[in-house]
Order: C-alpha cells, then structure tokens, then sequence
C-alpha cells in the first residue's frame, strides 16, 4: 500500500515535467501551400488555406497565414520551436500574384504604447456613485 502511494506521487510529480508540443495559428501543410497557385481568386486561397491569420491594411493586399509549434511545459514558460509566416499577394482584380513563405528576417516588431487614453466625465469616488442617484428619479417629478 505504501509502495503504490510512493508511485503515484511520484508520477504526478513527474508528469509536471512533461514537454508537449502545441499547434499555435496557422499549421500550413505543404500540400495546402503549393495549392496556391497564381490566378487563383480570394475565394478559391480561401477554401484551400481557410481564414488568413491577419490581412495588410495599407498598399496591395496581402494576406497573411502566421502559424508555430510551441513547446509547453508545466513548470516552464513556453517556448517557440518553428515558426512559419506564408504571404499571399493579390492584384487589383482579387487573383493571387505571388505567393511566399517569409523567414524571421522579414517580421517587424511592434512597440505598444503604454499611454493611456484620456475620457471625458467626472471621476466619482465610490460614495459619489452609490448616492449620485438619490432622489434622481423621483415619482413626482414626471417632466
């Protein structure tokens, strides 16, 4: 009995240990990928490579299919082990003109901005709202 109690405790303990690897976006399979052919309507990239992770905003359009393996742990942080970002290209008639598969060289990272953004309004304490309302609806003060 104490040796099966042993053993399970030192199963659990262990199995925090344990490494998973975990699909994270867009997992581009190679077949989906050369699918993608030029000519090709936005329709058509759709149905083969589903939903893009993010489209550009600006200039030509362009969408982008942003995928990575990630190895998660218990105890530890999770960490990127590859990572793949596919562009697709399109003209002005909505066909695909080229199609490639960008390396890290290519990203940009963003800087967020911590400012926050000023309301309009009052600032109450808690006892301004809770009594703010007192007397506010009064039944005979029908307008």
């Amino acid at each position: 009995m104490k040796s099966s109690i042993i053993l399970i405790l030192t199963f659990i303990t262990l199995s925090g240990c344990i490494t998973r690897e975990a699909a994270v976006g867009y997992v581009a399979e190679g077949v989906a990928v050369d699918a993608i052919q030029p000519g090709m309507t936005e329709d058509e990239v759709q149905q083969v490579m589903g939903s893009p992770s993010t489209v550009s905003d600006y200039g030509v359009p362009v969408w982008y299919y942003l995928g990575a393996k990630v190895k998660r742990s218990t105890l530890a942080q999770d960490k990127v082990a590859s990572q793949r970002l596919i562009a697709v290209t399109f003209d002005g008639q909505q066909r695909v003109t080229k199609v490639e598969e960008l390396d890290a060289s290519a990203r940009k990272d963003v800087t967020f901005a911590e400012d926050a953004t000023p309301t309009e309004g009052n600032e109450m304490n808690m006892m301004q709202q809770l009594l703010g309302n007192l007397g506010r609806f009064n039944p005979n003060n029908r307008r």
